[in-house]
């Protein structure tokens, strides 16, 4: 349950970084902790919209964390720019995914 809390922090916090330091527009939250099926070995999974491409993958990599295999507390941050996803992939995760505020 703990670790879910704190899945839920991470995602709201990253959000809020996206927009106010990046300038994201939008900020979605999809795979399993949008689902609720987040589990032991799951990681955050979010994509930003609309930061320019100039500071996007300054973005990624200053946010982005690797997840820790021998770990399972450690929660991994996959983000994703909107832009460079495939239309497919992107349908998908707007159709289950959740928006994040940031608040």
């Amino acid at each position: 349950m703990r670790r879910r809390e704190d899945a839920w922090t991470l995602a709201r916090e990253t959000a809020a970084t996206l927009r106010g330091d990046y300038g994201a527009s939008r900020v979605l939250l999809f795979g399993s902790l949008a689902k609720g099926y987040f589990g032991r070995w799951s990681d955050v999974d979010v994509i930003v919209f609309g930061i320019p491409a100039d500071r996007r993958a300054q973005a990624i990599a200053s946010l982005s964390i690797e997840p820790e295999p021998s770990n399972p507390a450690h929660l991994g941050l996959d983000l994703l720019a909107a832009e460079e996803l495939a239309p497919d992939f992107l349908a998908a995760a707007e159709r289950d995914g959740i928006e994040l505020d940031g608040r």
